[in-house]
């Protein structure tokens, strides 16, 4: 029986790791990791979510050493929130995405169970000064700001407009088990292009028909939330590599029309990151910055 095979080898497994607090993530390897693989010390160490929750816990919980461990499944860290829980164990969390239970009524309720305030941590990315900062990092020109802010924000308005309808829908049919966007293909959903000689459009006659094709998935279906129109933001509700994808994207615009070269979208990727950092300590006010500091201060620890 190895230490993490218990309730007190759980426990301790921070002492093992010679931290103060183990968190688990999502994220990692490309094969999904059971709830037994974790509690034999199986885990993966690198991955998008761990470099989003470790300066997140940088920032807010810089009093203390912490290890993040990645797990890939949101169901394995769902079951590994339920043994927190049951045998009350400090000096262990969870983090994960939202995604939509917050419409289905399922989000734990726990304070060492910490949840995104989006969908996923890629939907805070697409806020126009983070563009607009990751831009600056990258131009090596001095740009018209107000010119880009311009393109920024009407790009960004197109595709949160075009993504409403398809939001809800998305929403039912994953309720049912089926989808309507591609979750290991968010780029599908947009339109083709070449090179971004144009700001990035979803392509909506593809979506449609392809919702045409899967009405019949969601017969039956109820949500205990139903999504009210007024109650649905688009940006912060809908599938969140859709919007890390326009993120990209519209960089990748502004970019090309300032006569630069290309950026691979995972550099692209690490200066949004960088950018959104850097907003929430400009400015440690924002709504964004009080919701993580309040659910990560809030953890219990063991003297």
């Amino acid at each position: 029986m190895t230490l993490t095979r218990t309730k007190s080898g759980l426990k301790n497994l921070h002492i093992l790791k010679g931290v103060d607090l183990i968190i688990y993530a999502e994220g990692g390897g490309q094969s999904t990791l059971t709830k037994e693989d974790v509690l034999n010390g199986t885990g993966y160490e690198h991955s998008a979510d761990i470099r989003f929750w470790n300066k997140l816990f940088s920032k807010f919980l810089s009093d203390h050493s912490f290890k993040i461990i990645a797990v890939g499944s949101c169901n394995t860290l769902k079951e590994i929130s339920e043994e927190i829980i049951r045998e009350d164990l400090n000096n262990v969390c969870v983090v994960m995405d939202r995604d939509y239970s917050n419409f289905w009524g399922t989000v734990i309720d726990h304070n060492k169970i910490i949840y995104t305030r989006t969908y996923s941590w890629e939907n805070e990315l697409f806020h126009a000064d983070i563009i607009l900062n990751a831009f600056r990092k990258i131009s090596i020109n001095e740009p018209d700001e107000a010119k880009i802010r311009e393109i920024i924000k009407d790009a960004r308005c197109k595709i949160l407009r075009q993504l409403r309808h398809l939001l809800k829908a998305d929403l039912v049919l994953v309720a049912a088990n089926s989808s309507l966007f591609c979750r290991e293909k968010p780029a599908s959903c947009f339109k083709f292009v070449r090179k971004q000689i144009t700001p990035p459009e979803i392509d909506l006659v593809r979506m449609r028909q392809k919702l045409q094709e899967k009405r019949s998935d969601a017969t039956g279906v109820r949500l205990i939330n139903p999504p009210v129109a007024g109650k649905i933001d688009v940006s912060r509700d809908v599938f969140g590599k859709i919007l890390l994808v326009a993120s990209e994207r519209i960089l990748h615009h502004l970019i090309l029309i300032e006569g630069q070269k290309s950026i691979p979208n995972e550099y692209l990727e690490k200066f949004l990151c960088d950018a959104f950092f850097d907003w929430i300590q400009e400015d440690p006010t924002t709504d964004v910055a009080a919701v993580y500091h309040k659910k990560i201060v809030s953890i219990s620890l063991d003297d």
